[in-house]
């Protein structure tokens, strides 16, 4: 399935389906929700409302959202999730949907678990409103449809507010400070940033004056030198 990242899908006349809209409550009592060996079928966008939760994946990755961090899901993700939280009436807000580009060709936002950080507080009013909307007696699908086309365009708006070039790679930075003795790959740092490897290596050499290999490659022997 083709993947186009948000900030460029955003720019075309991309298509969803809107499939439904669920509160999900993080009881206390039995935290975790595992979906290894049963692939998830559709997209899922979440809102998480007021709890820390813990994403393992099915290749080892370990994701860590908090209150209001919007996480993407796509079709076919395997893991764990637990909610870390004390607050018995923890929740979030989840979307199932499908995206499609101009040619009406499913596509994918990201083949890996995707995890937002926006700094828009209307994303929360507007996955209220769809809550509202969607337990109505009588829904109206293209006003929902709506609610989430703003969502999309909101966060995507988000994404490139920060797009300057040192903004844009800081979320790879702070990985590579952190894991540089795990020998991260630049793919998987790239995926931080929502942009390809190549441009995350150009952008990189263009900032630090050094590749990311080599970058790392110090980090490593000066840690050894210690």
């Amino acid at each position: 399935m083709k993947i186009i990242p948000l900030y460029k899908l955003c720019k075309q006349d991309y298509h969803l389906k809107f499939l439904s809209y669920i509160t999900m409550p993080q009881a206390i009592s039995n935290p975790t929700f595992s979906c290894i060996s049963n692939p998830k079928k559709q997209d899922l966008l979440l809102y998480i409302n007021d709890c820390v939760t813990q994403y393992h994946t099915k290749s080892g990755n370990v994701l860590t959202t908090k209150p209001g961090n919007i996480v993407y899901i796509p079709t076919g993700s395997e893991y764990e999730v637990t909610c870390i939280s004390d607050n018995p009436h923890s929740s979030t807000f989840q979307i199932n949907l499908n995206f499609f580009d101009e040619e009406g060709d499913p596509i994918r936002l990201s083949d890996e678990i995707l995890i937002f950080n926006p700094k828009n507080n209307q994303l929360k009013d507007l996955f209220e409103q769809l809550s509202l909307l969607h337990s109505s007696p009588s829904p109206l699908i293209a006003e929902k449809k709506s609610i989430l086309y703003m969502i999309l365009s909101i966060l995507t708006k988000d994404i490139l507010s920060n797009s300057t070039p040192a903004a844009l790679i800081q979320p790879g930075v702070d990985y590579i400070f952190t894991h540089y003795h795990e020998r991260p790959k630049i793919s998987d740092i790239a995926k931080l940033c929502y942009i390809s490897p190549e441009y995350f290596r150009k952008l990189f050499q263009e900032y630090f004056k050094v590749s990311p290999t080599k970058y790392i490659n110090t980090l490593r022997l000066n840690k050894a030198k210690e």
